[in-house]
């Protein structure tokens, strides 16, 4: 059994400028311009969550 910890986000979380495209019509979305090695912000992370459960799976590129 996994569990997700929500870590708090610091002031120094920055926004990216994401973007969701689908993928194919009934095989999710890719996202682009992310970088998931640093702190998303709150708006980011609203729109993966959105995304994803939009499209049921997410794909990130590189």
């Amino acid at each position: 059994m996994s569990t997700v910890l929500d870590h708090p986000q610091s002031q120094a979380d920055t926004h990216q400028d994401l973007h969701v495209r689908r993928y194919k019509p009934l095989n999710g979305a890719v996202i682009d311009n992310v970088d998931l090695s640093q702190p998303l912000s709150e708006t980011n992370r609203q729109t993966l969550r959105q995304a994803l459960v939009d499209h049921g799976v997410i794909f990130f590129r590189e």
